[in-house]
């Protein structure tokens, strides 16, 4: 799963749609890597702003390490 980015920038409302996209394009690219299982977009934007470790996202969607 990518994490949704953090809009970093002082004019958050301009460039939010910016980081949107980005975030977009991210998991649009590694989804069309066959070996790899990913995470569609509106799951992932349920953790945006989520304190939670990678590890404690993982455990809560049910994921194990390899």
């Amino acid at each position: 799963m990518v994490r949704p980015f953090e809009n970093l920038s002082a004019d958050q409302e301009a460039n939010a749609v910016f980081v949107d996209g980005m975030h977009v394009d991210v998991i649009s690219n590694l989804l069309r890597i066959r070996e790899l299982r990913g995470v569609p977009r509106d799951p992932a934007m349920t953790y945006r702003g989520a304190k939670k470790t990678p590890k404690a996202i993982a455990e809560e969607l049910g994921w194990r390490s390899c």
